[in-house]
This record gives structure tokens, C-alpha cells and sequence, in this order.
């Protein structure tokens, strides 16, 4: 399956409430504090308003709302799979009719960013102060052209001293639990799964030199809920570093895991002191599965109890805030610290300008995309796929 058939096929998937009863949800929560963690970072370091975001791989729009407490002027997602961007639309709409005069314009973009030259089809004075790709970066290192064109694309769209924001698979940490669990560098023999009751990590091939620096390192990977087996690549931090140098890209911060974002000193204040709020819908499940385990397998927790009694602890009962890692189970832990995230900024370049063509937002319908795929838009197709839902606006509860 490719990467835009399996984006596509979950790009349905519930939100809201119906997320709360989710298996993986302390991962999604925690996952979108990280992620609202580096933008505020990168608002910082910036210094300023008015900023300019281009967002790739921006699915359906899960960000928006991150960007929108920034108070930026402009964004603009890009995405390859056509049904999540249309929900992001529906989402970025919804805003607009809440409040047309405090959300930001906006701008979407069907493409391939790892695949087309982008920047040739954007005005040479349109740049971008914050640039953000999470948790899709590893794809572009199918091949070194793919990752070449990925961040030739970045280098020519980035304003002077802009800020590129990534959250993408260790290469480091998956190498240490291959190693835990026998691999031999130099063997060609079956690398053995990593893998708990909610991913799985598997190299379908031999792959005898995984601590040498190549591209095309690919394995199978799989998530309950959020991502059906498709094949991803591993990023070696050398050939980062060397992509980055052929572009006038450099590292500004690392961080090797996302349990080193958190515990960094360069992470805002307001960030870590949003935690307990990110974290409240997992604190009050993880509630519910501590009182409840004395009586009912763990194992089988979701499909035994009701919706209702998984999520929504009793008024009067006191639910613990979530203040630390360490408050989150391992089975989550492994997933979430399968990852690690990065700035990059670029010195030098023009700062570039984005005229708003008012001081309002403006709903955002098919008609408005911008389309640079081999193929044109297959309306009946969408209307099919996302059952008729398309042409409401998106309203977060």
C-alpha cells in the first residue's frame, strides 16, 4: 500500500469524543504536545508575529489549531493524499466561520513535495518563516534524489533565518533495540521484530550494514489506529547532514527522543506548563484502566467496557494530572520514544512577502486548491469517499 492510499483510507478517521476512546490515545496526546512544543519553539526563537508557515505533509489539518495560538499571518498545507486535505479544509473552514477576523489565511496545495520541485510554482517572493514536516520526514529517504529534491524545495521557500521544524523515526534508537534483541551488524541473517501490543517494527529483508549511512533502509511498520502497515524509511543523521550542507541547511538544536524534547531547557515555559491540560483526556483513561484492572483484563479493556465508562470518570472522582513521563506506561513510552525531532534553520536569503488580499479569512473550497499532481481532481470520487461530508464546514467540538 502507498503512503497517499493508507493516508487516504484513515483520512475518515474519528475525531473528538471518538478519539478519547482511542487504544493509542496518551500517544496522540503526547505526540501533539511535542509537536506544539516545537512551534512555540521555533515563535520564540523567531521572535516577532505576523510569521508565515508552510506545513508539509499536512494531512487533515491536525495543526491547525497549533499555528492558530501563534498567532501567524499566512499558512499554506501541503499534503499528497487528496481526502486528507480536503478535511483539512473542512477544518481550517470551521474556524473561519468561528471567527473569520483572528484566523490566519490560508492556502492548500495537493503535491509530492519529496518527488516535485515545489518552489519553481511559487512566486520567488513568497518565503515562509517557519517550515514543518512532522512525522512524514522519513519518507523522503526512499532515495537520495527524493531527499535532495525534499530539501531543495525547503532551502528556496525558508525566509532569512527561518525556522524548519521535523519529528521523524531514530535511527539511533530503533539500532539499540534491534541490537538488544540480537541483531550483529556485518550478519546477514532475519532482523527480528520490534514490537509490543500496539506497533510492530519489521525488516522484511536482511539488511546486514543498517550502521552504515545509506538510503532506501526500509522496514514495515504498523500502529493501532493511526497507521496501517506501509513501508518507512530510516534517516541517518550523516546523510541529513549531508543534504542539509548541498542546500545551506544546518541543525540548530536535536533532539535524540521525544522524552529528550521534553526534558530539554529550551522548551518554553508556557509549553511545559501546558502538559497537565495536553495530557487530561489521557489522565482520566488511564484512570479508568487502574480502577478497573483489578476486575477486567487489560488486554481486552477497550472492547469489554462501554465508551462511556472508558472516558468519563465520575464528577466526584479525583483523577490525577499528568506532570511527568514517567506517569505514562511503557507500552505507550516505546512507541512515543521511537521518534525525535529537530530544528533547522537557514542563513542568509531574502525575507520575502505574502500580501493578504484582506484582513479577513476566507473559506477554502475544492475550486481553491492548487494542484500540482499528474492528475486532475476526481470530484464524484471524493464526494464518494468522504460520504457526501465535503462541502460542510468542519467544526471542531
Amino acid at each position: 500500500m502507498s503512503i497517499a492510499q493508507m493516508y487516504a483510507k484513515i483520512a475518515n478517521a474519528g475525531t473528538g469524543s471518538e478519539r478519547e476512546a482511542s487504544k493509542i490515545l496518551p500517544i496522540r496526546d503526547f505526540n501533539n504536545w511535542a509537536k506544539s512544543a516545537l512551534i512555540n519553539l521555533a515563535i520564540k526563537q523567531l521572535k516577532g508575529s505576523n510569521f508565515t508557515v508552510l506545513d508539509i505533509a499536512c494531512g487533515k489539518g491536525g495543526d491547525l489549531n497549533k499555528y492558530k495560538q501563534g498567532k501567524i499571518s499566512y499558512y499554506t498545507g501541503v499534503d499528497i493524499t487528496l481526502e486528507s486535505l480536503v478535511e483539512a479544509m473542512r477544518r481550517y473552514n470551521g474556524n473561519v466561520v468561528k471567527n473569520a477576523n483572528s484566523i490566519y489565511q490560508a492556502d492548500f496545495l495537493w503535491a509530492d513535495f519529496f518527488q516535485k520541485e515545489v518552489y519553481k510554482f511559487i512566486k520567488p517572493t513568497i518565503k515562509f518563516n517557519i517550515i514543518s514536516c512532522m512525522f512524514a520526514l522519513h519518507y523522503a529517504f526512499q532515495t537520495r534524489e527524493q531527499a535532495m529534491t525534499m530539501f531543495r524545495n525547503v532551502s528556496q521557500l525558508i525566509s532569512a533565518n527561518g525556522i524548519f521544524i521535523a519529528v521523524f523515526p531514530s535511527k539511533s534508537t530503533i539500532l539499540a533495540r534491534l541490537e538488544n534483541n540480537g541483531y550483529v551488524h556485518g550478519q546477514k541473517t532475519p532482523i527480528p521484530p520490534l514490537q509490543n501490543k500496539l506497533y510492530t517494527l519489521q525488516f522484511t529483508q536482511p539488511h546486514p550494514r543498517l550502521r552504515d549511512n545509506e538510503f532506501g533502509q526500509g522496514y514495515d511498520f504498523q500502529l493501532a489506529e493511526a497507521v496501517e502497515k506501509t513501508t518507512e524509511y530510516l534517516i541517518d543523521m550523516r546523510d541529513l547532514r549531508d543534504v542539509l550542507l548541498e542546500n545551506s541547511l544546518e541543525i540548530r538544536h536535536e533532539f535524540p527522543s521525544l522524552e529528550a524534547l521534553f526534558a530539554s531547557n529550551l522548551i518554553p515555559g508556557d509549553s511545559l506548563r501546558k502538559f497537565p491540560r495536553a495530557m487530561a483526556r489521557s489522565a482520566r483513561v488511564l484512570h479508568r484502566i487502574n480502577n478497573f484492572k483489578s476486575e477486567i483484563d487489560e488486554e481486552n479493556f477497550w472492547e469489554n467496557l462501554e465508551e462511556e465508562v472508558v472516558i468519563g470518570a465520575k464528577k466526584d472522582e479525583k483523577v490525577p494530572d499528568i506532570v511527568d513521563l514517567k506517569q505514562i506506561p511503557e507500552v505507550y513510552l516505546e512507541v512515543i520514544n521511537l521518534y525525535q525531532a529537530v530544528m533547522i534553520c537557514k542563513k542568509g536569503g531574502s525575507d520575502g512577502q505574502i500580501v493578504r488580499k484582506n484582513d479577513r479569512a476566507e473559506p477554502r473550497r475544492i475550486g481553491d486548491l492548487v494542484n500540482l499532481m499528474d492528475r486532475d481532481i476526481d470530484l464524484e470520487g471524493l464526494r464518494e469517499s468522504l460520504q457526501g461530508r465535503m462541502w460542510e464546514p468542519y467544526v471542531d467540538e
